[in-house]
């Protein structure tokens, strides 16, 4: 490989608790291979730039939280490389992951943009974590094992993107101020302007995931943000993102499991309704159900079909309140405001 100039950019709010686990790869590749590495600390308020530093890192900080968004975007202003690595503070990155990503935007002049995908880990090990783990990890653990190409959404827990298309997409999106979706512009600014933005079988990371009612409150909000970028682009995202076809009919069927519980006490074709909508259900998760019963038992495959229905549902909600934002706001999305 030949040698590059890579800046690795940790943003991170309040993870004093969970940074120096996702820093340990990062430091190791600064000291093996001359990286350069930094935090961007986004108005903490406890000891995560203190832990940064402590790691050797340099800090660049918001006084006041502006959001992962605009963080990144401040990481990147001030890093010097010409290949830019993302990493979240909640995540780890093994190193081998973070030399893959590298060496593909090395190797591969016609690739502009790389990601890694999320593998179930003990980082995780709540019970409904697992599961959130689980769902995640599902698109890039039943399918075919190979490089997932033209992918609709920029890997911003753990990917990187070459710094003139960086700066040619104009960062990220940063209107939204908090987490989600931020990720889905980028990746579709992308996607119009024609650069090729890859998923890599062979590069893979650690997240702690969020417990199921946490998770389901983030989808909500990351489902009625995403609702202007699904108009605007005007088809479902590709395979490993949310807002996929395989989703959408999940969704659509957890809508009718509910809708016919809700008629049930008024007609008995309600029943009807619900248990076949949960059977056809059965059918389209087949696949994810096996795998929950692989990776964790015969009690998780058993847990994931009603924790299905909560995340659907929260889905399904936040697909609804983003319809009515559309409306409210006249068709315009958030910035356009």
């Amino acid at each position: 490989m030949n040698p590059v100039a890579v800046s690795i950019i940790v943003p991170a709010h309040n993870e004093a608790s969970r940074l120096d686990t996702c820093l340990s790869s990062i430091v190791e590749m600064s000291r093996t291979k001359g990286w350069q590495a930094l935090v961007v600390d986004d108005g903490s308020t406890d000891e995560t730039a203190k832990v940064a530093r402590g790691a050797g890192l340099p800090v660049i900080r918001n006084e006041t939280p502006q959001g992962v968004a605009a963080a990144r975007n401040l990481g990147a202003n001030r890093a010097d490389g010409d290949v830019l690595v993302f990493v979240d503070a909640d995540v780890v990155a093994p190193a081998e992951t973070l030399e893959a990503l590298v060496a593909r935007l090395v190797d591969d002049a016609g690739v502009h943009a790389v990601g890694a995908w999320p593998e179930v880990s003990d980082l995780s090990p709540e019970w409904s974590a697992r599961f959130v783990g689980l769902r995640a990890a599902m698109p890039f653990k039943i399918g075919p094992r190979s490089d997932i190409e033209c992918f609709s959404a920029f890997q911003s827990e753990c990917g990187a993107i070459r710094r003139e298309t960086f700066q040619a997409v104009g960062g990220f999106p940063d209107h939204h101020r908090g987490v989600g979706m931020e990720e889905f512009e980028m990746g579709h600014t992308l996607e119009r302007l024609g650069y090729r933005n890859v998923i890599l079988a062979d590069a893979h990371y650690y997240h702690h995931f969020k417990p199921l009612g946490p998770r389901c409150r983030e989808l909500y909000r990351r489902t009625r943000r995403w609702v202007p970028l699904l108009l605007d682009r005007g088809r479902l995202e590709s395979t490993g993102a949310v807002g996929t076809g395989h989703e959408t009919l999940s969704c659509g069927l957890s809508v009718a499991a509910a809708a016919g519980l809700v008629v049930a006490p008024f007609h008995a074709g309600g029943l009807v309704l619900s248990a076949s909508a949960l059977a056809a259900q059965g059918l389209v998760e087949r696949r994810f159900l096996a795998l929950a019963r692989r990776t964790c038992g015969p009690a998780m495959a058993l847990y994931a079909l009603p924790a299905l229905q909560c995340i659907n549902l929260s889905i399904a909600a936040g697909f609804a309140a983003g319809l009515v934002d559309q409306v409210a706001r006249g068709g315009r999305t958030p910035e356009q405001r």
